[in-house]
C-alpha cells in the first residue's frame, strides 16, 4: 500500500495541482509534541533567521485567544516556542525601557550598515564575500523585514554577554543562547528570560503605556511592523476584559505626550539615539522611577534627611502587606544584611532590578559590640535600654551604631520615647550573647522596620571575627573610661564652650593590650566631626606594670551631642556614646568669688547675693563631671578586672567629683599643679589637659610631676 506524503486535504495518490501552504494549511499540520517543544530550528538558510523566527512567533501567538501557546482541535496554533520567542522579545524591550535601573551592567553596541559593510568590502576576500552576501539578503528580504529602512542595528550586551538586538520587523529579538545570567526582576510578577513567559498584558502598566504610545505616536511602526501592531490590538482587547482600568488609560493616551513622558534612549553617548526603522526609541524617566517609589511604605521616616529620594528601610521575614515598589511586599525576597556598595544611590533594590537607595542592617549596626567592665552611668549617658533581667547587669555596652545612623536621626531621637522615633534595645542571652534590636520608623503610619543582630562572645584569649553576611556580630570587652567636664550644654552659640574630655585606656593584657583608642565628637547639626582644639597625653601604659593606663585629654571649644569611640589598633571595634546632657538654665542669683593665690596655699571662697562667704565646694547635687562608669554600682575592682586606674586618674589628673562637703578634697589647698613628666612648655598648653590641681597632693602617692614654685 502506498504512503501519502503531504499536509493538504487534496489527496496525493496521483498528480495534482499544488500551491504554497496558506496559514490555514499550516495550522492543520499535526505537531507530534503538541506544541510543548521549545527547541527552535537551527538550519534556516539566512543570516537573519532569528528575525524571521520572532516575526513568525508574533504572527502565531496573535492567533491564540490569550496570547499564549494554544492548540485547537488537536492542531497547534501557537506553540511554547512561539510564546518564548515573543516573551523574550518583550523582555528585551522592557530592559531597554528600564535601562537606567541597570545602566552599570548594560552596554549598547552599534552596527552601522553603511560603515560596517564598507569596512568588510575593503578587507580580505572572505570579508568582501561576507559583505556581498549580507547585501544580497538585505536587498532581497527588504520587503519582508523592512531592511529598506534599516540603517543601524543595536546589539544589547548585559554583563559582558550579548543578549539580543534591535529588529526592523519586531523592534527586538533575543539570542538563542542561555540567557539565565540576564534574569532581571522589574516587578515581582515577571522575571526576564525565565521559564514563565509573560504576555504584554501581564507586564508593568507603565511599560504597556509606553508600548502603545510608541506605536500611536509613530504611525510608520504600525504600518511596517504589522505583526507587532496586530499583537497590540489583540492585547488591548484582552485588557478590556482583564484590566479595564488600564484599558481605559491606554485608550485615553495622548500621542503628543510621547516625547515629554519619556526620556531619550541613547547608546551611552548623548544624542546618539537608538532607533528602529528611523523611529527613536525612548525610556522611562529616572525621576519617574523615583516618584513611583515615593508611594512605598518602606521609605524612612526622617525629618533630618533632605534627599529627594529618601531611602527605603528593608528587613527579612516581614510578613505584612506593605507596598514595596510596583507591587506589595513579597516575604520571599531576601534582603542582604550587608551591601558593600557604599553609594546608596547605586544600590539595586532586593528582589527587583531597580536602582534606588535602601538601608539594611549593616548600614546602622556595627559588626562588634563593645562591652565594658562596669555598668554605665544611666543618669549621665544613654545605656541603650539594656535588659538586665537576663545576663550580667554589672557590665554595660557601647551603642553599636554607625555614623550613618545620624545622617537620618539626631541623638535626641534615640533617647526620645515618642512613637515615631527610632528605638534601640539590647537583650542579653545565653553564653554572653547579646541581641540588639534597632527599630526604624517608616512612612506607613505606626509601623517600623526592625534591624536585628545577635553578637556572640569571643573565645577566650581570641578576638572573634564577625560575619556580617550571616548577620553574626562579636562581643568584645574593652577596659576604658570616659569623663566629661563640665557636664552641661547651653545650646547657645553665643556662649563659647570649654570642654575637657578624659579618655583612660586600661587594656593591658591579652589580645587587646596593645590597643589604642580615638574619640570623635559630633553635633546633630553637622555631618562632620567637630574640631578638636588639642589632644594631650598625660600618662602611658608600661608593659611591666599592669596597674598603669594611658590617659588622653581632648580640648574642645564647641558643643557636641554624641561621641564615637573607636579601637584603632585592633579589629576596629567602634561604637557611639550619647550623653544625657544637663541643659543650661539662666539663674537670677548673683555669685561673688574671692581667690587668695598664696605662696604655700590657695583658697577660694564665694557668696550668693548678700549671703555669708564659704569655701568653694562641689556637692553631690552639683557634680561637675560625668563618668561613663556608674559611680556607685561599679565595684572597687571594676568587676574583677582590676581597672581601678579608670577611677584613680580622675582624681590624679582631672577634677574630683566632690570638693568640700566632708570630702577629703577641699579648699584651702596647697599651691601646686600636677603636670605630665613629658610636658613641653614651648608648645601651647591647656588647663585640665596638660596640667591640673592635684587634690590628691599629700594625701595619695603622686603619679605626675608636681610643680610648687608657681
Amino acid at each position: 500500500m502506498s504512503k501519502i506524503f503531504g499536509y493538504t486535504k487534496k489527496g496525493g495518490q496521483h498528480w495534482f495541482t499544488s500551491d504554497a501552504y496558506s496559514d490555514k494549511e499550516i495550522e492543520s499540520i499535526k505537531d507530534p509534541e503538541g506544541g510543548s517543544e521549545i527547541s527552535l530550528p537551527t538550519a534556516i538558510p539566512s543570516p537573519f533567521a532569528r528575525i524571521d523566527l520572532v516575526k513568525t512567533a508574533f504572527r502565531n501567538i496573535t492567533k491564540s485567544p490569550d496570547l499564549k501557546a494554544y492548540t485547537k482541535d488537536g492542531n497547534v496554533v501557537s506553540g511554547k516556542d512561539d510564546e518564548k520567542l515573543v516573551s523574550d522579545a518583550l523582555d528585551l524591550t522592557e530592559i531597554l525601557f528600564n535601562i537606567d535601573s541597570i545602566k552599570d551592567k548594560i552596554k549598547i553596541i552599534v552596527w552601522d550598515r553603511e560603515t560596517e559593510l564598507t569596512k568588510l568590502k575593503s578587507g580580505s576576500d572572505a570579508h568582501r564575500q561576507l559583505a556581498e552576501t549580507l547585501e544580497l539578503y538585505l536587498d532581497q528580504d527588504k520587503e519582508s523585514y523592512n531592511f529598506d529602512l534599516l540603517s543601524r542595528l543595536y546589539l544589547i550586551e548585559y554583563n559582558h554577554k550579548i543578549i539580543g538586538c534591535t529588529s526592523s520587523a519586531t523592534l527586538f529579538f533575543a539570542t538563542a543562547n542561555d540567557l539565565s545570567h540576564a534574569q532581571i526582576t522589574f516587578t515581582k510578577n515577571d522575571i526576564t528570560f525565565d521559564d514563565s513567559y509573560a504576555p504584554l498584558y501581564e507586564r508593568d502598566a507603565d511599560f504597556q503605556k509606553y508600548f502603545y504610545l510608541l506605536f500611536s505616536a509613530n504611525q510608520i511602526l504600525s504600518q511596517r511592523l504589522t505583526v507587532i501592531n496586530d499583537y497590540l490590538e489583540k492585547n488591548l482587547k484582552i485588557l478590556d476584559r482583564v484590566n479595564n482600568k488600564l484599558y481605559e488609560e491606554i485608550k485615553n493616551l495622548d500621542v503628543t505626550d510621547f516625547k515629554s513622558n519619556y526620556a531619550e534612549l541613547d547608546t551611552g553617548l548623548s544624542g546618539d539615539v537608538v532607533e528602529v526603522i528611523g523611529v527613536p526609541l525612548r525610556k522611562r524617566k529616572k525621576e519617574d522611577v523615583i516618584n513611583s517609589i515615593q508611594s512605598s511604605d518602606f521609605i524612612i521616616q526622617s525629618t533630618k534627611c533632605k534627599d529627594q529620594a529618601k531611602p527605603l528601610v528593608l528587613q527579612n521575614n516581614l510578613n505584612k502587606s506593605f507596598r514595596y515598589v510596583n507591587d506589595s511586599w513579597d516575604n520571599s525576597i531576601q534582603v542582604p544584611f550587608v551591601n558593600n556598595e557604599t553609594v546608596l544611590e547605586k544600590r539595586q533594590l532586593p528582589g527587583i532590578s531597580i536602582q534606588y537607595p535602601y538601608l539594611t542592617v549593616s548600614d546602622f549596626l556595627e559588626p562588634y559590640l563593645i562591652r565594658l567592665v562596669y555598668p554605665i552611668n544611666k543618669d549621665k549617658f544613654f545605656d541603650g535600654n539594656v535588659n538586665t533581667e537576663v545576663g550580667n547587669d554589672s557590665k554595660g555596652f557601647i551603642l553599636p551604631l554607625k555614623q550613618k545612623f545620624f545622617d537620618y536621626f539626631n541623638s535626641d531621637d534615640l533617647i526620645s520615647s515618642l512613637s515615631n522615633k527610632p528605638e534601640i534595645k539590647m537583650v542579653q542571652g545565653a553564653a554572653g550573647s547579646v541581641k540588639v534590636v534597632l527599630r526604624i520608623a517608616i512612612v506607613k503610619e505606626g509601623e517600623f522596620i526592625s534591624f536585628e543582630r545577635t553578637y556572640y562572645q569571643s573565645p577566650e584569649n581570641q578576638l572573634g571575627k564577625p560575619d556580617e553576611e550571616k548577620n553574626k556580630g562579636v562581643v568584645v570587652e574593652h577596659q576604658f573610661g570616659i569623663t566629661l567636664f563640665p557636664f552641661i550644654k547651653t545650646n547657645n552659640p553665643n556662649i563659647e564652650a570649654y570642654y575637657r574630655v578624659q579618655l583612660v585606656d586600661r587594656d593591658v593584657a591579652g589580645i587587646l593590650k596593645n590597643t589604642n583608642y580615638d574619640l570623635k565628637f559630633f553635633s546633630n547639626q553637622e555631618p562632620d566631626a567637630i574640631e578638636i582644639r588639642a589632644k594631650k597625653r598625660r600618662s602611658s601604659k608600661r608593659p611591666d606594670a599592669a596597674e598603669t593606663a594611658t590617659s588622653d585629654y581632648y580640648v574642645l571649644h564647641n558643643e557636641f551631642d554624641f561621641i564615637q569611640v573607636k579601637n584603632i589598633a585592633s579589629a576596629g571595634a567602634s561604637g557611639i556614646i550619647i550623653p544625657n546632657w544637663e541643659h543650661y538654665q539662666q539663674g537670677n542669683e548673683v555669685f561673688s568669688f574671692a581667690i587668695d593665690f598664696g605662696t604655700t596655699n590657695t583658697h577660694i571662697e564665694y557668696k550668693i547675693g548678700d549671703g555669708s562667704p564659704k569655701p568653694l565646694d562641689i556637692s553631690s547635687d552639683d557634680i561637675q563631671i560625668a563618668t561613663l562608669y556608674h559611680p556607685t554600682k561599679t565595684t572597687d575592682d571594676f568587676g574583677g578586672s582590676g581597672a581601678i586606674a579608670i577611677r584613680e586618674l580622675i582624681e590624679h589628673e582631672f577634677v574630683p567629683r566632690i570638693i568640700g562637703n566632708g570630702s577629703e578634697f577641699k579648699f584651702p589647698h596647697r599651691t601646686v599643679i600636677a603636670e605630665s613628666h613629658s610636658l613641653n612648655i614651648e608648645t601651647e598648653t591647656f588647663a585640665l589637659a596638660d596640667f591640673n590641681i592635684p587634690f590628691v597632693y599629700e594625701r595619695k602617692p603622686e603619679k605626675d610631676k608636681i610643680q610648687s614654685n608657681l
